[in-house]
């Protein structure tokens, strides 16, 4: 980001309990965080650790494209859980019934104009949440866009050639990775990271 670059509002997507919320809420103090998480017990964790913080919000919810509920899948990690799209596609012991929202949906509904930085990590349905944003990324109400990919076909990971060829044509440009993780002999193959895109005229 820009050094001086006022930011005003951040959406943390699939926030798990709150280790980036809380970074974000250092870095950034003034600035409005939204933080999403659909399961009960790692919501719960998440209020916790972000009680107090007024202008912090914690809201229970999965975003995606639609607008209903679905089931998420609990794994052993919760950092696993994601979201079904039918009752056999991850073998599971048990699920959660959530609600499902947009981001297009979500601001109107609260009156949000702009997203500063848009941050999402949600096991392989940040394309999906991405186009839940088609509104605000036409309009170019988004600045920064920050999405786990992957780049081998990862089943819990954003596709990283679909996220870019959707954000390249909304008007942004991918700015780099970030948290690389490797594999293979002498680390020579990356296989996921972070991924930010920013918007072609800042």
């Amino acid at each position: 980001y820009k050094s001086g670059e006022r930011i005003s509002v951040i959406f943390d997507v699939g926030a798990n309990i709150g280790e980036l919320t809380s970074e974000y809420n250092r870095f950034f103090p003034e600035a409005n965080v939204y933080s999403f998480e659909p399961t009960s017990s790692t919501f719960a964790t998440l209020e916790r650790k972000c009680s107090g913080r007024t202008n912090v919000h914690l809201h229970q919810l999965a975003l995606s494209d639609f607008e209903c509920t679905a089931k998420i899948a609990l794994m052993g990690d919760n950092q696993e859980n994601r979201l079904m799209e039918n009752e056999t596609d991850i073998n599971h012991s048990e699920s959660q019934e959530v609600k499902v929202t947009t981001i297009d949906a979500f601001c109107t509904k609260h009156n949000i104009d702009n997203i500063d930085i848009l941050k999402t990590d949600v096991e392989g349905f940040d394309f999906k949440v991405l186009l839940g944003a088609k509104k605000l990324l036409k309009e170019r109400r988004v600045k920064y866009i920050i999405s786990e990919v992957g780049f081998r076909h990862l089943p819990d990971k954003g596709d990283f050639i679909l996220i870019s060829d959707y954000l390249h044509k909304s008007g942004y440009c991918l700015s780099g990775f970030y948290d690389n993780y490797r594999w293979g002999k002498g680390k020579m193959y990356l296989k996921f990271s972070n991924a930010l895109f920013r918007r072609y005229d800042i």
